[in-house]
């Protein structure tokens, strides 16, 4: 989060006496179902030589391009179920 962004938020909530919880963003990455089939090719010495074999992704992991776009996706749509609404 950058530096003026924190800050208005901690002003914000230091006005209105508003308490702060923290969530761990981090982790809840790799909790979200992909909305496409992705497979992945198993790293040489991973299978005992067998190089040829794939693997079907079932969550996301770490690194996939599309993650941060899902994550983002199903952020704003909690918030909209909650009633919050999206600024342009």
């Amino acid at each position: 989060m950058a530096s003026t962004t924190y800050q208005t938020l901690i002003a914000i909530t230091a006005k209105f006496d508003l308490e702060i919880i923290q969530i761990d963003t981090v982790n809840a990455f790799i909790h979200y179902d992909l909305n496409k089939v992705v497979y992945i090719k198993l790293i040489i010495g991973f299978n005992k030589g067998k190089t040829n074999k794939v693997l079907r992704l079932r969550k996301a992991l770490y690194g996939l391009q599309r993650l941060l776009l899902l994550w983002q996706k199903n952020l704003t749509s909690s918030l909209n179920e909650l009633g919050f609404k999206e600024v342009s």
